[in-house]
């Protein structure tokens, strides 16, 4: 390989890599929306200069498009006709295949590659990239777990969307789908990072390996850490769940949550304020309850923004205490508040955020209601306003 070629392929690589882990981030809408985000980002690396993906239509010995991107190559689009049968081998899941292709009267327009994506919506496809020079065998090397995992986040999309539609009248065929659903990024991701591992180790780039075994590690201790959290909602929801309450200051655990959450990476720029007082000395699960607020704090700081400070009081009303979480900024998530209120079975899945099933909420709750408690939501008309979320809990 030339010096040239040799700069070339690495910088692929890491456009591709940098690719991969947006992929795996993906808070994905649907099928169609994985394959133009991926096929519009394909476009702007070089040396490619138009993408989409393909399948055969069932039944016809013809090809078609998924998603075509590249208006810098209006050449593209026609070519599935022309070459239909030099791209079989790639629905074929044989391999991946380069080829010259004509542009009008000139003697070659580019060069296509095609690799295999694997089956999408049931159907093998393939991604086709163009470019104006031929690919050296290094970048068809790396293109090959690249379209895999893009055709893996593509039919992720669209299982969810049909576990979404099909269920909306069950609820535990619901929240199966919304489990399914919030296992995907971590799963995508701990692939990614593994394919790009063997990658680098083929290529001997070796000191690339140990970067995405770590990052593949961190995955898996996040959905380890989600199939927890999964566990303790089930026993919440089944009211199983033991609490090992004890006489405590409520302050205390207040300010460990307020702590542990700063410290984290999540809170890193969250301005969090605690009211001084008296100490409030009640009958309460130290552990649980402040995973359970740190939960609450972390979904009003997505909401207060990196500017917008929130404050905690405490406050005896009535024989209860209330632990309120005061921000100004936007209004909690409306599946966000669904899930503060009722049990997750009962919540739909919304599209605003990566970890949409909210079963961090949904611990909180739970671990309130197995306290004797309630939660409140108290939200302003104008997000300039205070909103607040309140912890209710028994004084005595």
């Amino acid at each position: 390989m030339t010096d040239r070629h040799l700069n070339d392929s690495s910088f692929l690589a890491e456009q591709l890599s940098e690719l991969s882990q947006e992929i795996a981030q993906f808070n994905a809408v649907s099928m169609d929306y994985v394959l133009e985000r991926v096929c519009d980002r394909l476009t702007s690396i070089a040396p490619f200069d138009g993408a989409g993906v393909f399948s055969p239509i069932e039944h016809q010995d013809t090809l078609r498009w998924l998603h075509l991107s590249g208006a810098g190559n209006p050449a593209l689009g026609p070519v599935l006709g022309g070459y239909r049968s030099s791209l079989q081998p790639v629905v074929n899941g044989s391999g991946a295949v380069q080829l010259a292709y004509t542009n009008g009267g000139a003697e070659t327009g580019g060069y296509l590659a095609g690799i295999p994506t694997g089956l999408i919506s049931g159907t093998p496809a393939g991604l086709l990239v163009s470019s104006s020079r031929e690919l050296v065998e290094d970048e068809l090397g790396l293109l090959g777990p690249f379209a895999l995992m893009v055709g893996l986040s593509a039919e992720n999309a669209r299982l969810s969307g049909m576990l979404d539609a099909s269920t909306s009248g069950n609820p535990v065929a619901r929240l199966l789908g919304l489990i399914a659903h919030e296992l995907r990024t971590p799963l995508t991701a701990v692939r990614g990072n593994v394919q790009l591992a063997l990658m680098a180790h083929r290529r001997s780039q070796q000191e690339r390996v140990a970067d995405r075994l770590e990052s593949a590690i961190s995955s898996v201790d996040g959905m380890t850490g989600l199939v927890q959290t999964l566990l303790d909602v089930s026993r919440l929801e089944r009211g199983t769940f033991r609490l090992e309450q004890s006489l405590s200051d409520l302050r205390d655990t207040l300010q460990n949550a307020v702590t542990m959450l700063s410290e984290s990476e999540t809170g890193s720029e969250t301005h969090l304020r605690m009211e001084p007082g008296d100490p409030v000395t009640i009958s309460h699960d130290q552990r649980a309850l402040s995973k359970a607020l740190i939960h609450v704090l972390e979904a009003v700081s997505r909401c207060a923004g990196d500017t917008n400070e929130i404050v905690l009081t405490l406050e005896l009303v009535n024989g209860e205490v209330g632990v309120a979480v005061r921000y100004s900024g936007e209004r909690l998530p409306e599946r966000e508040r669904a899930v503060l209120s009722e049990p997750l079975h009962n919540a739909h899945a919304s599209t605003d955020r990566a970890d949409d099933l909210s079963l961090e909420l949904a611990y909180t709750r739970g671990v309130v209601q197995h306290h004797g408690g309630r939660i409140t939501v108290a939200e302003a008309e104008s997000d300039n306003d205070w909103h607040d979320v309140t912890i209710w809990l028994p004084a005595a």
